[in-house]
């Protein structure tokens, strides 16, 4: 499988994945209910900042995050349409990118200030298994979750 349509496979997966979480917490009362609700949403924010701090590393854009945990967390509402909108633009920017640019190595600085160098091919990928892991940590949360479990 050529890099190009692994990234694009990945990034489509992503968006799958997320819409289906954001789904589930959404239309499930009892999610928004837990006692771990708040760590719930804490996590996807971080996730989010994530994905919004690479993209700004990929296309040489400034972000405003000066940590990967939001001071500001949006809420369930907020985030969810915003994820959503970041998934689909990772989608169109994977279908974008040539061979040659996704090999292309960007120098750039983390939230701490460390210098840092990847291709826009490792950056991708480490947003998509970021994402994993993180709806790994909710989905053990909600395992807890009768109504939760039912669905997932």
């Amino acid at each position: 499988m050529s890099a190009s349509r692994a990234v694009r496979t990945l990034t489509a997966y992503n968006a799958w994945a997320n819409d289906g979480l954001f789904t589930l917490l959404e239309t499930t009362d009892e999610a928004q209910r837990i006692p771990e609700a708040p760590i719930l949403l804490a996590i996807l924010n971080h996730a989010h900042a994530v994905c919004q701090i690479f993209r700004a590393h990929m296309t040489g854009e400034r972000h405003d995050y000066h940590s990967a945990n939001p001071e500001q967390p949006l809420p369930l509402d907020e985030l969810s349409t915003s994820a959503r909108a970041i998934d689909e633009w990772y989608c169109d920017y994977a279908h974008s990118l040539s061979e040659a640019e996704l090999t292309q190595r960007i120098d750039f600085r983390f939230t701490s200030g460390e210098k840092a160098s990847m291709t826009r091919e490792e950056m991708i990928l480490h947003v998509v298994n970021h994402g994993t892991y993180h709806r790994g940590n909710i989905g053990v949360i909600l395992q807890k979750t009768a109504s939760c479990r039912t669905r997932m």
